[in-house]
């Protein structure tokens, strides 16, 4: 079951160390991973502080085994505000959907509203979300302490 994700509340990804080049995030960060159909990341609500939630994330990927890296970064943002930068960047309106999963309470997919060229469209997503990163540096944060990057 998922639920749509408020417009205030926000989203997380995680971006590995192998997508960050001299220091900045490439485009390869916000590409579909193996065997999905979404770009997966991780929801935080506006209801609590960002920096607890961002630890709350921490502990569950490192739980799920998944490597968070010192090197990594993760990328913070705000609902409402992505989905209309993407529809202004792209045209395409996303939906951003909670999908709690038994390991994994905070997970949650951004996809394409209709399902026409899913694929092509999740491109043109993916690469809406780096170019909004690129100018919005205060979006990132490093993977330990709540400095941003």
């Amino acid at each position: 079951m998922s639920n749509e994700i408020s417009d205030t509340d926000y989203i997380v990804r995680y971006c590995r160390p192998n997508t960050i080049i001299r220091n900045q995030i490439s485009s390869p960060a916000f590409e579909i991973r193996n065997n999905e159909e979404y770009i997966s990341v991780n929801w935080i609500s506006s209801k609590i502080d960002v920096n607890v939630g961002l630890e709350q994330i921490k502990m569950i990927l490192e739980q799920k085994k998944f490597r968070v890296r010192q090197n990594g970064r993760f990328v913070i943002l705000n609902t409402g505000i992505i989905k209309s930068a993407i529809y202004e960047l792209t045209g395409i309106k996303i939906s951003i959907h909670h999908k709690r999963t038994f390991d994994d309470p905070t997970h949650a997919s951004i996809s394409p509203i209709g399902t026409n060229n899913r694929q092509k469209l999740m491109d043109h997503i993916g690469i809406a979300l780096y170019d909004f990163v690129q100018k919005h540096p205060e979006t990132i944060y490093p993977v330990f302490g709540d400095k941003k990057a």
